[in-house]
């Protein structure tokens, strides 16, 4: 698969699950008509840049720009640069499967984050996790899922706030926390 460019028209709505873009792709083009989506040199977001929908697979390396609050399911899925991601503050949400099997090696979470969808790490190579929000709502065991590299877990709480948003059901055995 050789595909290289991506023309987006301006009468495109729904993009569902174009966002498994062959590793190929060098360009994303979007009609400037198109009052859904806007694209960069990098990446493919919302039309006033709030979601960040699709980093580019051949992107090298990715800045947020000051505009996005929520990082869009799959927007880094499998990508080999995001071992130089920084999350900033302003980031509200974080999407299912927004990392899922990227070369993601440490995560900080900036306390603006009050979302994490499912699997959204999955499968990475984690192996320092820093969640600097107390606010985050509920932590499972899918969100790390696969992650067999870990040394280092902090988070911003206490122990008893910790225990309120980890996953009660299995008493989340991924942290150890009793």
């Amino acid at each position: 698969n050789n595909i290289k460019r991506l023309v987006i028209g301006k009468d495109v709505k729904d993009l569902n699950k174009l966002l498994y873009l062959p590793a190929s792709l060098e360009e994303i083009i979007v009609d400037k008509e198109n009052p859904y989506y806007t694209a960069t040199d990098d990446a493919l977001y919302n039309k006033d840049m709030t979601v960040l929908l699709r980093v580019l697979p051949s992107a090298k390396e990715y800045t947020f720009p000051e505009t996005v609050k929520e990082i869009g399911e799959m927007a880094f899925q499998g990508l080999d640069i995001t071992y130089k991601i920084h999350i900033p503050e302003g980031i509200e949400v974080i999407g299912e499967r927004a990392f899922y099997k990227a070369n993601l090696q440490r995560l900080d979470i900036p306390s603006t984050v009050k979302k994490i969808g499912d699997r959204a790490f999955a499968w990475t190579y984690l192996d320092t996790i820093v969640i600097h929000s107390k606010d985050i709502g509920h932590i499972d065991d899918n969100m790390f899922r696969g992650c067999k590299h870990f040394k280092d877990f902090y988070y911003a709480g206490t122990k008893a706030e910790y225990k309120k948003i980890a996953d009660s059901k299995k008493g989340n055995r991924l942290w150890g926390v009793d």
